[in-house]
C-alpha cells in the first residue's frame, strides 16, 4: 500500500522524452527490458561510529533487479569518534563509497548541499542516516514509485529495535506507529527518503530538510508518495530528556518551515495525529494511562518548540544530539567494524 498526494503535474523540464507522460499514467517499467534505476545515496554523519559500519553493509547489501546503486556519498561533519576511519576502511573494498570530510559541523544543511552539488539535475537520491539500518529491499521499494514519471519524492517506514516496553519503549514504538498512519493519509516523509534533484541548493537557514524538499516537489508540481514497504531500523531515545529534546527541534524546525514558505507538515495537524493516534488506546486503563502520559509528553515537548520557533529558532540548525538515540541498533555482532 502507497500513500498518495496528487498535485498538478510535474515540470517536463526535468524530464527526459522517455520519462515525459504520454496519458494519464505512464510506468517507466512497463517494459520487461526497462534499465534498472540509478541512484546516489547520500549519509550524512556527525559522530555516529556505533551504526555506521552496519549502515553501510546494509546499503551494499541492497537487493533488487530494477535498482543500481552509482555511488554511496558520506559526508561526515566533525566526527572525533572514529567514524570517518570507519567508513574510509570500507571505501577501501568498496569502491562506489566516497567519503567527504567535513573539519567542522555546520548543520545537516551545509553536508547536504556538499553532497547536492555532487549530483546532477534529475538524478535520484536517496537519503539515509548514519544511525540507522535498511532492510535488504529497502531501496527498492523506495524507488518503485519512481515509476511514474510524476511522482518527485518518496519516504520510507522507520521501524524502531527499542523493545515496546516502560514509557520510553512505549512512546517510541506508538509514535511511529502513529507516523506511519499518518503518512498513509497525506505523505509525512522522513527519516530515510528520495527524491530527484531539482539541481538547486537547500537555503542554509532551513532546519529540517525532508520537510523542506516535500515543499520544494510540490510547489514544483511534482508527487509526494510514501512506501510503507521500504523498511529502515533506527533506535528511538531512551530517557524523557532526550525525546524532548529531539521532537521539540523537530517542531521548531517545522513551525520555522511553515513561516519562511507557508508549508504546513502533516504531522502538525492534531487532528490528524489524534486520528492516528485513536487506535492505540485500546480498553486497558492501564493503556490509557500510558497513552496520556505520552500525549502530555508530547505537548510538553511541542510547547518547547513553538517556544524555539518564537524565541530562538536558529538554535536548532546544529542540533543538541539526544545521545541515547545514537546507540549501537543492535541487529548483529559489534566486532569486525572495519570489514
Amino acid at each position: 500500500m502507497i500513500g498518495r498526494f496528487r498535485p498538478p503535474s510535474p515540470p517536463k523540464e526535468l524530464m527526459s522524452p522517455t520519462e515525459r507522460p504520454a496519458g494519464p499514467r505512464t510506468l517507466l517499467r512497463d517494459s520487461q527490458e526497462a534499465p534498472p534505476r540509478l541512484c546516489t545515496i547520500g549519509v550524512m554523519v556527525h559522530d555516529e561510529a556505533q551504526n555506521i559500519g552496519q549502515c553501510l553493509r546494509s546499503l551494499l547489501a541492497q537487493e533488487g533487479s530494477s535498482i543500481a546503486v552509482e555511488r554511496i556519498v558520506v559526508v561526515s561533519s566533525g566526527s572525533t569518534d572514529g567514524t570517518d576511519e570507519i567508513v574510509a576502511a570500507l571505501a577501501e573494498r568498496h569502491p562506489e563509497i566516497t567519503l567527504i570530510r567535513e573539519p567542522q559541523r555546520r548543520g545537516k544543511i551545509v553536508a547536504l548541499n556538499r553532497l547536492l552539488a555532487t549530483c546532477s539535475k534529475g538524478e535520484l537520491i536517496a537519503l539515509i542516516g548514519g544511525d540507522l539500518v535498511a532492510e535488504p529491499e529497502w531501496l527498492e521499494n523506495l524507488l518503485a514509485p519512481f515509476d511514474d514519471p510524476r511522482v518527485g519524492m518518496t519516504g520510507g517506514r522507520p521501524v524502531p529495535i527499542d523493545e515496546e516496553r516502560g514509557l520510553c519503549g512505549t512512546l517510541t514504538h506508538v509514535l511511529w506507529r502513529v507516523h506511519h498512519r499518518v503518512a498513509l493519509e497525506r505523505p509525512k516523509l522522513g527519516e530515510a527518503v528520495a527524491f530527484r534533484h531539482t539541481g538547486d541548493a537547500i537555503p542554509e537557514d532551513v532546519i529540517v530538510d525532508e520537510a523542506f524538499l516535500e515543499h520544494r516537489m510540490l510547489e514544483s508540481g511534482w508527487r509526494l508518495e510514501y512506501a510503507p514497504d521500504a523498511i529502515v531500523h533506527n533506535k528511538g531515545p531512551e530517557t524523557a530528556s532526550d525525546f524532548v529534546r529531539q521532537y521539540r527541534r523537530n517542531v521548531a524546525g517545522h513551525l520555522v518551515l511553515q513561516h519562511q514558505f507557508g508549508y504546513r507538515v502533516a504531522t502538525l495537524s492534531l487532528a490528524r495525529t489524534w486520528r492516528a493516534l485513536w487506535p492505540e488506546l485500546g480498553w486497558s486503563p492501564k493503556r490509557w494511562l500510558l497513552i496520556g502520559m505520552i500525549g502530555a509528553l508530547s505537548l510538553y515537548a511541542r510547547a518547547l518548540g513553538h517556544w524555539d520557533y518564537r524565541h530562538r529558532p536558529e538554535r536548532h540548525r546544529v542540533w543538541e544530539i539526544a545521545k541515547t538515540t545514537k546507540r549501537r541498533i543492535a541487529l548483529e555482532p559489534a566486532s569486525g567494524e572495519r570489514r
